[in-house]
């Protein structure tokens, strides 16, 4: 088993865990191909072939309607630019890039993923924190919420990782219109949109086309279709007043195209889910999350998180933080998040809280999920050390 060296990051730890069985670390997609999904593998030979750069134009433009058609979004090519990266942080370097250079102050979710706060610092941004609980709020208190930010910009991950929060959609509404009527600039990462019920899925282009706001959207690839790392990420920016052209100028200094032999392979694993409306996709987190949640009754991990997002956020309800908690799963052989690092104005306030994965092999996670159970009721046999 490998012994994870010290944290400086949460990546780092994902990292430190890449070998192991049971990794349920990263919100990656790494689970066994459906039959279908191994035919588009066998066939990546003649991607590779077929598909040059002399073509990235055609192929960026129809691999962006397919990929917003999936996620119920209005495609605008003239008002929205779209921008290809290898990876979702690529983007917010990018625009932490901008940020910088026109000195604006920043308004986070949290809790969040560490490397997006700490992309933001390296930046030396001012930064305050946006309560996630807010995000799908009664919009009255979302309103008044929104009244005391001061930022320049607000950056919020809908569904968040890792509580799955979803932005409602009335609460987007009061967001734009905010923004609208206060020149913020919005921030909005989708890259978890995927698993969201299709019935609650809601078109956030058309919200802010309609209002007018300077606003970027992140998505990704790689949280939702198991490709090996193989990406096509995007991030889309409205062109209206002019920000398109201002990050266009930085998203040129870090490359020139991505892979169309990458855009394609990915593509055809979207096309396969707009064939199924991601139910393959659905079918298999639910199945992880219902073997978790089984394994978990009556133990000290509560699940305080959306039932849908491809990871379970756990409160642990014993007084153990969130290392201990993880290190105990480590001797076992299985490998979570601790909750901390995901809050990034005051790590205490995730001491008590741990994220699984669930997009990985459902015979493998039945076993995984087995054993944190097991290891949960070894704990609460234990009345010297916890109370009990």
């Amino acid at each position: 088993m490998t012994k994870p060296t010290a944290m400086k990051n949460l990546t780092v730890y994902e990292i430190d865990t890449l070998s192991e069985i049971y990794n349920l670390t990263d919100g990656h997609a790494f689970r066994p191909w459906s039959p279908a999904e191994e035919t588009i593998i066998e066939g990546a030979a003649n991607l590779f072939r077929q598909y040059n750069r002399q073509m990235q134009a055609q192929i960026e433009r129809e691999y962006v309607r397919d990929f917003l058609t999936l996620g119920k979004q209005t495609i605008e090519m003239e008002e929205i630019g779209y921008l290809m990266c290898f990876t979702a942080s690529m983007a917010f370097e990018i625009i932490a890039n901008y940020l910088r250079m026109n000195e604006l102050s920043l308004c986070l979710i949290e809790p969040c993923f560490d490397n997006l706060a700490d992309i933001y610092k390296r930046h030396d941004l001012q930064m305050d924190p946006f309560e996630d609980a807010y995000l799908d709020a009664p919009v009255d208190q979302f309103t008044d919420y929104l009244q005391g930010i001061s930022a320049d910009v607000i950056c919020l991950v809908t569904p968040n990782n890792p509580t799955g929060t979803v932005l409602s959609e009335a609460n987007t509404r009061a967001l734009v219109q905010f923004c609208k009527d206060h020149n913020k600039l919005l921030i909005l990462d989708n890259c978890f949109r995927g698993y969201m019920p299709r019935d609650t899925v809601f078109d956030q282009y058309q919200i802010v086309l309609d209002a007018g706001i300077d606003c970027m959207m992140i998505e990704d690839t790689g949280k939702t279709w198991p490709t090996v790392e193989v990406k096509a990420p995007f991030f889309s920016i409205t062109k209206a007043r002019g920000l398109f052209d201002s990050i266009y100028d930085i998203y040129t200094d870090f490359l020139l195209h991505i892979s169309p032999f990458g855009i394609k392979l990915v593509h055809e694993f979207i096309k396969l889910s707009m064939e199924d409306e991601m139910a393959y996709i659905h079918d298999l987190t639910r199945t992880n999350r219902n073997a978790l949640y089984k394994n978990l009754e009556g133990t000290f991990l509560t699940p305080v998180e959306k039932d849908f997002a491809s990871m379970v956020w756990l409160r642990i309800e014993n007084g153990m933080s969130g290392f201990e908690v993880k290190e105990m799963l480590d001797e076992a052989g299985i490998f979570v998040l601790p909750g901390d690092y995901f809050y990034w104005s005051d790590k205490s306030l995730g001491r008590n809280y741990i994220r699984v994965a669930l997009s990985r092999d459902p015979d493998l996670f039945s076993i995984a999920a087995t054993q944190i159970g097991k290891v949960c009721r070894q704990v609460e046999r234990m009345p010297v050390l916890f109370g009990g």
